[in-house]
């Protein structure tokens, strides 16, 4: 099915103003960064490595 422009969803005009309004501060990123992604995707997995596994007690 192919994907022409009368075919797609409309985004609401109010969500659209309110993105532009909030600028640098919020909204959807300008562009999707591969090698940006691949870096935070990696830090979480060494943060995720050194957490205790869940139900784990640290009591003694």
């Amino acid at each position: 099915m192919e994907c022409t422009p009368s075919k797609r969803i409309r985004v609401p005009t109010d969500r659209v103003r309110n993105r532009l309004k909030r600028g640098s501060r919020g909204g959807r990123p300008p562009t999707f960064d591969k090698d940006d992604y691949k870096q935070r995707h990696a830090v979480e997995c060494g943060i995720n490595r050194i957490k205790p596994p869940p139900g784990c007690s640290h009591e003694v």
